[in-house]
């Protein structure tokens, strides 16, 4: 696929493709110099566009910490209700 037509979420973040992962150092900053200059002929600043979207490290986080939080007993309050244990 031309990389013209990779979609933005690609562009900002290839080693989501396990192919992108499987490929040899050269390959891969072939790659990478490509898609640095897509992003700049679009413009696209990837943290502003992505902003709201977890990176898996951060959901892993916050499920390890849930998973912690139930095993210690601690709960969830919140301002207007009482303690959870999810």
């Amino acid at each position: 696929m031309p990389i013209t037509e990779v979609d933005d979420y690609y562009l900002c973040f290839p080693e989501g493709d396990p192919d992108y992962n499987t490929m040899n150092v050269q390959d891969r900053t072939y790659l990478l110099k490509e898609l640095l200059l897509e992003i700049d002929s679009r413009n696209l600043n990837c943290e502003e566009r992505f902003k709201n979207i977890k990176t898996a490290q951060e959901d892993f986080k916050e499920i390890n910490q849930r998973d912690l939080d139930t095993k210690s007993g601690m709960c969830r309050t919140n301002s207007n209700g009482p303690c959870r244990y999810d």
